[in-house]
């Protein structure tokens, strides 16, 4: 974890500075730490965080609602959203703001260095739990869905089908024998025809039409 750059929005002080603690600890720079959203975007700040922390619940508003306005501010920031409230409805109002990711209170630390693994591997971290329930309450046929993406190549349909069956970036190249490079060039390809930023988003936006 060392040398990554922090966001921290959590409105518990106790929990907030044992997490910037922490992370200096491990060598990681911690860009702003906070309670309230509104100071992180009217102020300038001198470097843009690679993962920003973000309670469910913070000062003077909603984490959720919040989660576009960081994306905007920073751009290619990795936002975690930091909640109790593991339902469906929560985690699909997230992805659609633009969430990667989820920690779950109560949680220790080892659990987000292995999300911040994922993400840095997969692109996204979402709980089991949390996955298996949104699954049920989408409940569509993902070979319908993929009958409707006309925008996309050949290759660029393989990959898509591959993420749907819960593969990595990592294996995906495997399957197709092809370089990681060669994968995560026609990733950047369908995100930018979906207008998504992580490999979350796209899922949701795929599970969604």
């Amino acid at each position: 974890m060392k040398n990554i750059f922090w966001g921290l929005i959590e409105d518990d002080t106790a929990l907030r500075t044992s997490l910037q603690e922490y992370l200096l600890l491990n060598g990681c720079i911690v860009t702003f730490s906070t309670d309230c959203v509104d100071d992180v975007l009217q102020i300038e700040h001198e470097y843009n965080p690679d993962f920003i922390l973000l309670d469910e619940h913070v000062t003077n508003g909603s984490g959720i609602e919040s989660i576009s306005k960081l994306k905007e501010k920073f751009k290619g920031a990795n936002i975690i959203l930091f909640t109790g409230d593991k339902s469906p409805e929560l985690v699909m109002k997230a992805l659609e703001n633009g969430a990667c990711g989820f920690l779950y209170k109560p949680f220790s630390f080892s659990q987000l260095e292995s999300i911040i693994a994922d993400i840095q591997k997969n692109g996204s971290y979402l709980h089991p739990l949390s996955a298996s329930k949104l699954i049920s309450t989408l409940q569509i046929s993902k070979e319908k869905k993929l009958e409707n993406y006309s925008k996309l190549t050949e290759k660029e349909d393989e990959i898509v089908k591959l993420l749907l069956t819960g593969k990595s970036y990592k294996e995906i190249a495997t399957e197709l024998n092809k370089s990681f490079f060669t994968v995560n060039y026609h990733l950047k390809n369908i995100y930018s025809k979906y207008n998504v930023n992580s490999k979350a988003e796209l899922l949701y936006l795929l599970n969604k039409i």
